[in-house]
């Protein structure tokens, strides 16, 4: 069994999904149990552990790009939540998709808006447009 406690990983994976390392593992341990070590050890544990960006500006980057590729939804939502976790306004995370439409067309924009959409209707959130008129 991996051990969450003592990888690098589980403190960066909690604060963005809120949720611990072993829901991780769970999610993979009949299929792949390692790759939830590899996902705790690489991703949370050392890219996104370092220095040089907040918390919040990592997730804005984050949303950006899984927006932007447009095969990774249950990844878009998890990270859309940790944004706003981390004090992303929900018009800034509408424009970091926004902004994916010049680079990856307009299906993965579509695509990402709906995503952000379902995360602030479950949230009870509303976007604040008429304020910017």
């Amino acid at each position: 069994m991996v051990d969450f406690n003592s990888g690098r990983g589980s403190d960066k994976f909690e604060q963005a999904t809120g949720q611990t390392g072993e829901a991780l593992f769970d999610a993979f341990k009949d299929v792949c149990p390692d790759l939830a070590k590899y996902v705790s050890d690489s991703a949370f544990g050392h890219i996104l552990s370092r220095p040089n960006l907040s918390f919040r500006d990592r997730e804005l980057a984050a949303v950006s790009a899984l927006a932007a590729i447009g095969t990774a939804e249950r990844q878009l939502e998890v990270h859309v939540n940790a944004a706003l976790e981390a004090g992303c306004k929900p018009e800034e995370l509408v424009e970091c998709v926004l902004q994916c439409l010049l680079w990856s067309g307009f299906p993965a924009a579509m695509n990402g808006l709906i995503i952000v959409k379902k995360v602030l209707d479950i949230r009870g959130v509303k976007l604040d447009y008429d304020s910017k008129k």
